[in-house]
C-alpha cells in the first residue's frame, strides 16, 4: 500500500508556534483544495488503469476474433468499445495536463497569499511602531503638561502669598498711620 508523501506546508506549519493552538491557518483553503485535487487525481488514475486493462482485454479479444471471423453486429460493438477506450485514453491525457495546470495555479496562488501575508505582517509591525511612538510622545507631552501645571500652581501660590503679605503690611501701615498703638508695637517687634 503506497502512502502519499507528507505535504511540505503541513510539515512547515507543524513546526511553528501557531500550530500549538488549534486556530485556522491562513492557507487552509489552499491545503484543502490541494488535498481534494490529490484525491480526485488518485481516483482518476485508478480509473485509467482499470480502463487500460479493459482496453488490453478488448484488443486481445479483437485480435483473437478477427482471426476467427465475427458477425457485423459484433464488429460494431467492438468499434464502440474501441472508441470508448480511445476516449478514456484521451481523458487520461487531459487529466494529466489538467493536474499540472492546476498545480501551477495553486502554487501561484500560494505564492501570492504568502506575499500578501508577508506584506500584512510588515504593515502591522510598522503600525505598531507608529502607535508605540505616538503613545510615548503623548505620555511625554502629558508629563510636561503636568509639570508645567504644577509649576504654575506653585508660582500662583507664591504670588498669592506675596500679595497677601503686601496687603497685610499695607493694612498695618495704614493702621499705624491712623494712630493705632497696638500695630506700632507689633511693627517694632517685626523689625
Amino acid at each position: 500500500m503506497l502512502m502519499d508523501p507528507p505535504d511540505p506546508l503541513d510539515l512547515l506549519i507543524a513546526h511553528t508556534e501557531d500550530s500549538i493552538h488549534n486556530k485556522p491557518k491562513p492557507l487552509d483553503f489552499v491545503r484543502a483544495k490541494f488535498q481534494e485535487l490529490r484525491k480526485e487525481n488518485k481516483r482518476l488514475k485508478e480509473r485509467v488503469v482499470d480502463l487500460e486493462q479493459t482496453l488490453s482485454i478488448v484488443q486481445t479479444a479483437q485480435e483473437w476474433t478477427t482471426g476467427k471471423g465475427m458477425s457485423q453486429e459484433q464488429r460494431e460493438k467492438f468499434r464502440e468499445i474501441k472508441a470508448l477506450l480511445e476516449q478514456a485514453r484521451k481523458t487520461r491525457q487531459d487529466i494529466n495536463s489538467f493536474s499540472e495546470a492546476s498545480k501551477q495555479s495553486i502554487y501561484e496562488k500560494l505564492r501570492q497569499c504568502k506575499a500578501a501575508l508577508k506584506w500584512e505582517k510588515q504593515d502591522k509591525a510598522e503600525m505598531k511602531d507608529r502607535l508605540l511612538h505616538a503613545f510615548d510622545h503623548a505620555r511625554a507631552i502629558k508629563e510636561a503638561h503636568q509639570k508645567l501645571s504644577q509649576q504654575r500652581e506653585q508660582e500662583q501660590d507664591r504670588w498669592t502669598e506675596i500679595v497677601r503679605d503686601m496687603k497685610e503690611r499695607h493694612y498695618r501701615e495704614l493702621r499705624r498711620l491712623k494712630g493705632d498703638g497696638a500695630v506700632a508695637e507689633s511693627d517694632r517687634q517685626d523689625q
